[in-house]
């Protein structure tokens, strides 16, 4: 981590020679920066299943043209889920936890596989606009509990 460092063309940081000199006129700089890894933010709220409480991450920018991949865990083998989207969140405890994506805009069925685990990637879509905040969270089909359902924990992501 750190600050940026100017360099010249040679590799120099800063100091004589990195801005300037006797003859020809001033190198040219190069300034080093790595953007930080994007995260959704951690809301919590999942349950105790089967294999514990299931948790679902992502690490890629919600920007347009970006690959955007979603991993849920520790949720039991080859099992339906939902995963609910939503703009706002108005929380709600329910199953033994709290479940943040309500209310819902839009939601996808699908399965996990034989370790529990699923993951899907996209491309970030063009038109929505910047400074939306999304929430998510997976509701999973689980026998081991009285309710059936397990909740992953919610995480939360804005556009830039």
């Amino acid at each position: 981590g750190g600050a940026p460092v100017a360099r010249d063309r040679a590799g120099r940081a800063g100091g004589a020679g990195a801005c300037g000199g006797a003859g020809g006129g001033a190198p040219a700089l190069h300034v080093a920066y790595t953007p930080p890894l994007f995260s959704l933010i951690n809301l919590g709220g999942a349950t105790p299943g089967l294999n514990g409480p299931p948790q679902v991450s992502a690490n890629r920018p919600l920007s347009v043209g970006s690959l955007f991949t979603v991993n849920l865990k520790d949720a039991p083998p080859v099992t339906p889920l939902y995963v609910w989207l939503s703009v706002s969140s108005t929380p709600v405890s329910v199953f033994g936890g709290t479940l943040h994506a309500i209310p819902k805009l839009a939601q996808f069925f699908l399965f996990t596989n034989t370790a529990g685990r699923f993951s899907a990637s996209t491309i970030w879509p063009a038109g929505v606009p910047s400074g939306t905040t999304l929430y998510m969270q997976c509701l999973i089909k689980d026998h081991s509990v009285p309710s059936h359902i397990t909740l992953s924990n919610a995480v939360k992501g804005t556009t830039p």
